[in-house]
Order: structure tokens, then C-alpha cells, then sequence
């Protein structure tokens, strides 16, 4: 029978340059908004990375906890790779949001508590992914990557906001303004899978 895992080889720098030219579509096409004019595209953006980032990052968690039951050298190793781009994805939201804040609202607000949330955030999980490369105990390792989901969780929940809105996306009444992040969400989400695939493949 035919090594089907050998022989099968997702073109990835095609699947890359399809999602990059889908997003590009979908941002020509996206609807502005009323206040923020075209200024809510780099708002389209920074959401999506970030969510898509967030998203992973919960995987990572339950990824975690799952190895605690299932001892496999190569899944802590798929959890960290994921780990690492799923933070890239969340890092480049938040630097797009800068982005976003200086065209928007003429200024970056850095105390902002949602950008103090985020650099928490990011230092936890970095912290954690560094750390993994130190430590042998599979249990141990497993505890701490679902330490990621429960204090991600509790640092957004006890976030105060001050200029950035609850929930810009779902509080709008515009259908074509939440379906342009929801297909720029899953593009970021694919992207983020295929670059796990492409650098888990290589180890």
C-alpha cells in the first residue's frame, strides 16, 4: 500500500498566495463604515489576525490538557509550533491595531487597558513556549500550555475599556460588515493552519 502521509504534499506557497488574494478581494469589496470611513479596512484586519491568533492559542490549551492523557512526544512539539504562530498572528493584530488607532482617532492611546491585556497575554504565552524547550516532564508541560486558555479568559474578562469599543463587529447592524470579518477570520485561521503544517512538516 502507498505511503499516503509520504506522497501527499499540500502546495503550500499556493494555498498562502490563494488566501493572500481571497483577503485582498474581500477588503476591496468590504463595506466602510459610517464614522470611521475606509479607516475601519485596517480595523477589519487587526480583528481578524488577532481573533484568529486568540483562537489558536485556545487550541494550544486543550491541545494541553488532551496531552496529559495522550503521552506523544511529537503532539507537545505540534502544540508549541502552534503555540508560536498563533502568537505571531495575535502580536500582528495588536501591531495593525496601532495601525488602526493612529488612522482612526489621529493618536496611539498606549494605556489603553486593552493594549496592556494584550502585552500580559503575550508575555505569558511566550514565557511558556520558551520554557517548554527547558522542560522534559510531559506532565508538567501539558499543565502549563492549558494555563494559557484560563488566564487569556480571565485578563480579557477584567479588562476595562476606554476607547476601544466592546464589540465594534458584533454590535454592528451591518450584515456586510460582519460577514467581511467573519471571511477574513477564516482566511487568517487557514493561513495560521497551513503554516503549522508547512513547519511541523519540516521537523
Amino acid at each position: 500500500m502507498p505511503n499516503i502521509k509520504k506522497n501527499f504534499s499540500l502546495p503550500v506557497g499556493l494555498a498562502l498566495k490563494i488566501i493572500i488574494v481571497s483577503a485582498g478581494l474581500v477588503l476591496y469589496f468590504a463595506p466602510v463604515e459610517s464614522n470611521l470611513g475606509s479607516g475601519i479596512l485596517y480595523v477589519y484586519i487587526h480583528a481578524a489576525a488577532m481573533q484568529a491568533g486568540k483562537i489558536g492559542l485556545l487550541l494550544v490549551a486543550c491541545a494541553g490538557l488532551v496531552s496529559l492523557f495522550i503521552k506523544r512526544d511529537n503532539l507537545l512539539k505540534l502544540i508549541q509550533l502552534t503555540g508560536w504562530i498563533s502568537l505571531i498572528f495575535y502580536v500582528a493584530g495588536i501591531l495593525i491595531s496601532i495601525v488602526a488607532a493612529k488612522v482612526n482617532w489621529g493618536e496611539v492611546f498606549l494605556a489603553e487597558p486593552r493594549y496592556q491585556s494584550s502585552a500580559i497575554i503575550v508575555l505569558y504565552a511566550s514565557t511558556i513556549f520558551i520554557l517548554a524547550d527547558w522542560m522534559s516532564n510531559t506532565r508538567y508541560l501539558g499543565i502549563i500550555f492549558f494555563s494559557i486558555a484560563p488566564v487569556m479568559l480571565w485578563v480579557d474578562a477584567n479588562t476595562k475599556l476606554i476607547l476601544h469599543p466592546e464589540n465594534p463587529v458584533g454590535a454592528s447592524p451591518s450584515t456586510g460588515i460582519k460577514s467581511t470579518f467573519f471571511l477574513l477570520f477564516i482566511l487568517n485561521l487557514l493561513a495560521l493552519m497551513i503554516l503549522v503544517y508547512k513547519f511541523y512538516r519540516k521537523k
